[in-house]
């Protein structure tokens, strides 16, 4: 997987870390996260798409081949703030928490590699909400 291969790992440890990733198979319909569930999962689409939903059933993106959602919940586990659910049949990896802790057991720095990439894809995530909101404030302000 492209994504995770950015995190610069050891051979061996994209390896050892594809043997912790869980194969999940969607069909269309098929919630993959339900808001408010307890999350402390990676997802990484392999095929298919699966829609992101706001509490306000908004859908807010989809996601497809390549495409990686979790971060914030692997790095700090808790309530999940989307719900996700294929449209199409779907694989997806999964690396949950549990995975997640042998693997920086078994290979720290790489473990360590892997969180800055994600905390980067956060802020990145962050970053982008910010001038979202920017924009809508300057929007409100004008009218």
């Amino acid at each position: 997987m492209k994504l995770l291969r950015q995190a610069g790992l050891a051979p061996e440890a994209l390896l050892r870390l594809d043997e912790l990733l869980i194969d999940r198979r969607l069909t269309p319909g098929e919630t993959l996260v339900e808001i408010g569930a307890y999350s402390e999962s990676l997802y990484v689409v392999l095929e298919g798409t699966i829609d992101v939903f706001t509490l306000e059933h908004e859908q807010v993106a989809s996601l497809t081949a390549e495409d990686m959602t979790g971060e914030k919940q692997l790095l700090e586990p808790g309530p999940a703030s989307n719900m996700l659910r294929a449209t199409t049949v779907a694989l997806v990896k999964e690396l949950d928490g549990p995975a997640y802790d042998q693997f920086a057991r078994e290979y720290p720095e790489s473990a360590f590699q892997l969180q800055a990439l994600l905390a980067r894809r956060v802020l990145q995530e962050l970053k982008k909400a910010q001038t979202n909101l920017r924009l809508l404030f300057e929007t409100f302000k004008a009218s």
